[in-house]
């Protein structure tokens, strides 16, 4: 960016392209339009009252753009968040550029207590205890360290017992788009949740 410039006039496609590529964290609809909106220039095609569905119909533009032109790069949605990421097919030559990248990494009891709340949520803790067969109070202390896990809720039952799911961050984790592609979604939730009625937010 040259200083002292005057503001160059851009469109709102490219901006957001720049903005993902820009980032190394995904960013949701919501979190790209607040920038959008804190931002005094608005991109010409933006409209003077631009919207998240504008953005995320844009995004998704782009993520098509990406797919079909065969470039090095491409965007993924995972949780509701956008990511420009390196495909996957080049990762032999950008490991031996890069070197090894670290990835968080996971005890069997943190890893075992995340799978049981992916499959089970919304879920709360001793429910979580009464499928492992042991206390999950450390493992969860990790996840949400990691902020894989958050609470969303309280269960409606005698104690009003925390709710807990999983986060974007926990799909980009193990890179997946949606909860539901997790292999067996449904028959495994079938299995763990325990039969209780529909839990109300807190």
């Amino acid at each position: 960016m040259r200083p002292n410039s005057e503001p160059q006039e851009v469109r709102l496609a490219p901006l957001l392209e720049a903005i993902l590529f820009a980032t190394r964290e995904p960013l949701s609809s919501a979190r790209i339009l607040s920038i959008l909106r804190e931002t005094p220039t608005k991109p010409l095609d933006a409209g003077a009252e631009i919207s998240e569905e504008t953005v995320a119909r844009e995004l998704e533009c782009l993520a098509t753009s990406y797919a079909t032109k065969g470039a090095g790069l491409w965007i993924r949605k995972m949780g509701g968040r956008y990511r420009m990421m390196t495909r996957p097919e080049f990762e032999p030559w950008l490991r031996r550029l890069l070197g090894p990248q670290r990835t968080p990494r996971l005890g069997p009891a943190s890893l075992e207590t995340l799978l049981v709340i992916a499959y089970g949520q919304p879920i709360c803790r001793s429910e979580i205890e009464a499928i492992r067969g042991s206390a999950p109070d450390a493992g969860m202390t990790i996840l949400a360290e990691k902020e894989m896990i958050a609470s969303c809720g309280r269960l409606d039952a005698p104690g009003r017992p925390i709710l807990w799911k999983t986060t974007p961050k926990f799909l980009e984790y193990i890179g997946l788009r949606r909860l539901e592609d997790l292999p067996n979604f449904e028959q495994i939730r079938s299995l763990i949740r325990p039969q209780r009625e529909a839990p109300h937010g807190s």
